[in-house]
C-alpha cells in the first residue's frame, strides 16, 4: 500500500540460499526502513547454529528450521538489522511456562 510517504506491506518475503527473511512493516520515499519479521534458516544451516550456540534450539521450528525473530531500521543505504532479542526472551518464556504446565498438570 502507498501513502503518508510510504509503501507499507503485510508480506515482504526475500529469499538467498539457505535463508529467507519475512517481513512485515514500510519503507519510505525518503528510502528509511521500518521493518519486523523473522529470519528463518534451512534445516541445515539451522543444525550448524545450534551446534555452535546451542541456546538457538528453542527458536527452531516443527521443520527444524531456525526463525530469528528481527527488526530492520535505518535506510536502504545504511540498514540496520537487530535481532529482536525481547522476542526471543518471551518466546523462552512462554516455552518454559508451557513446558513446567504441562509437567504440573500430568
Amino acid at each position: 500500500a502507498l501513502g503518508g510517504g510510504r509503501a507499507t506491506t503485510g508480506d515482504l518475503l526475500l529469499a538467498a540460499g539457505e535463508v529467507r527473511v519475512e517481513a512485515v512493516g514500510a519503507i519510505g520515499f525518503d528510502r528509511t526502513l521500518s521493518l519486523r519479521g523473522k529470519a528463518i534458516l534451512s534445516p541445515e544451516r539451522a543444525a550448524a547454529a545450534v551446534r555452535s550456540v546451542r541456546e538457538l534450539s528453542g527458536l527452531r521450528n516443527r521443520r527444524g528450521e531456525l526463525e530469528l525473530p528481527l527488526t530492520v531500521a535505518g535506510t536502504l543505504d545504511a540498514p540496520s538489522i537487530q535481532v529482536d532479542v525481547r522476542a526471543v526472551v518471551e518466546k523462552g518464556i512462554r516455552d518454559e511456562l508451557k513446558r513446567r504446565l504441562d509437567r504440573f498438570l500430568r
